[in-house]
């Protein structure tokens, strides 16, 4: 009888280590980015160098509104200058940093802009076939 209750506690023990472990391991990755994807698989750098850099349009951001008097509030609201509505999208001008003026939105409330980002399919003096 002892032993069948001595084998039920380290059971139980054992279940709950297992539980705490796989529980700990997602928190940390879900939560906070820490660890690899999966337990076994380890998690390598990234070179950096073979990426291309972000580039963004000078002194410009971006919303999505759905009317043009929407993005002008938005404008106005930011203290920014609208220079152009078309399908959906407003691209704004700033004199200041943009990503500052994006900060300053988030800390306010106000509608999310975002940085107009330069995208390019050819790389300078090559063509993709």
């Amino acid at each position: 009888m002892k032993m069948k209750k001595k084998r039920i506690v380290i059971g139980a023990v054992a279940i709950i280590a297992v539980i705490a472990f796989f529980a700990g391991w997602y928190v940390m990755f879900t939560r906070f980015g820490k660890g690899p994807a999966f337990p076994f698989l380890k998690a390598q750098a990234i070179d950096e160098s073979s990426m291309a850099p972000i580039e963004l349009a000078e002194d410009q951001l971006m919303a999505l509104t759905d009317t043009e008097e929407q993005a002008q509030e938005i404008a106005e609201q930011y203290g920014i200058t609208l220079v152009s509505y078309e399908m959906g999208v407003a691209v704004y001008h700033t004199e200041e940093d943009p990503l500052e003026v994006i900060a300053r939105g988030q800390e306010k409330g106000y509608p999310a802009l975002s940085p107009n980002f330069v995208q390019t399919t050819f790389e300078e003096g090559k063509s993709v076939e």
